[in-house]
């Protein structure tokens, strides 16, 4: 029989999963679906599709964090919440809740949101790793790399927006953002009628 521990490593494990590779395929599909100024019809319902994996995934791992601090108070092994890590990351997970909240709602832009989120589910992985390999860092050391990964993490999806966005106009010149030339005017004037 598997016990309630081992149950919410692998819920955990399979929530981390889906939110992860969800986060991954918003941030490659997002660049691809903006790079022209535009999300038509078909690319904003994968993109719907794909917020709704990323919030089963997050709500999985939200769900069996909190498992997990009910299991440490049952068993009396409270000096697992006291470690600097495991406080990191559920505070993380906190940041990934509302900041999909916050999108949800239209109260963060797209771009701030995204990068957000698919650079905070990468140092919650990280972080995960750090958790299973009782490798200790200081709360603030952790929040301080944080901090430095998600901004240094912004500068390089901006880079790679930008960069997809040039490479889309040098071979698309009429986008629908950079709509056509008006025609030109006419060099004679048109014909009064009598």
């Amino acid at each position: 029989m598997i016990d309630i521990y081992t149950l919410l490593v692998i819920s955990h494990l399979f929530g981390a999963a889906i939110g992860f590779g969800a986060a991954n395929f918003i941030e490659v599909f997002l660049n691809k679906a903006l790079r022209d100024g535009v999300m038509d019809p078909t690319e904003k319902l994968f993109m719907s599709t794909t917020y709704t994996v990323l919030r089963v995934g997050l709500g999985i791992s939200l769900v069996t964090g909190l498992g997990f601090v009910v299991v440490y108070i049952v068993n009396d092994q409270m000096f697992r919440m006291t470690n600097p890590v495991f406080i990191a990351k559920m505070l993380i997970v906190g940041i990934l809740v509302l900041n999909a909240v916050l999108l949800h709602l239209h109260k963060m832009k797209l771009w701030w949101g995204s990068t957000l989120s698919f650079m905070s589910w990468y140092f919650a992985f990280f972080l995960g790793t750090f958790l299973t390999h009782s490798i200790r860092f200081g709360f603030w050391e952790i929040m301080a790399a944080y901090v430095v990964f998600v901004v240094a993490g912004g500068y390089v999806l901006e880079a790679i927006r930008q960069r997809s966005r040039r490479q889309w106009l040098a071979t698309h010149p009429q986008t629908p953002s950079t709509p056509p030339a008006s025609p030109p005017a006419p060099s004679t004037p048109p014909a009064q009628p009598k």
